[in-house]
């Protein structure tokens, strides 16, 4: 039993290490996108950032609009009005 308890307690620890890692993460990327002078700017800031802060090949931003309860109760998660933002912008001359 003590060796069971020892390996939930490495566990724990293991998570709580990758649970700050992340959050040290989250707060980089939420001090750099404080200093963003536009939507566009912030958009794009954030995206790159989470994409290579988290080393992702991608990243997409869903856009929905407000979503009725009924619909997430249900589990449609599939509402009219849904677009999707690229992660790559065009750059502006």
């Amino acid at each position: 039993m003590g060796a069971v308890r020892m390996s939930e307690l490495s566990q724990s620890i293991e998570n709580s290490r990758k649970n700050e890692a992340t959050a040290h993460k989250l707060f980089e990327i939420e001090t750099e996108i404080l200093a963003c002078q536009s939507s566009r700017e912030l958009l794009k800031h954030l995206l790159d950032s989470i994409k290579s802060k988290f080393n992702f090949k991608s990243i997409h931003l869903l856009m929905v609009e407000p979503t009725p309860i009924s619909y997430l109760l249900s589990g449609n998660l599939q509402t009219p009005g849904t677009s999707k933002i690229p992660s790559e912008f065009p750059s502006q001359h």
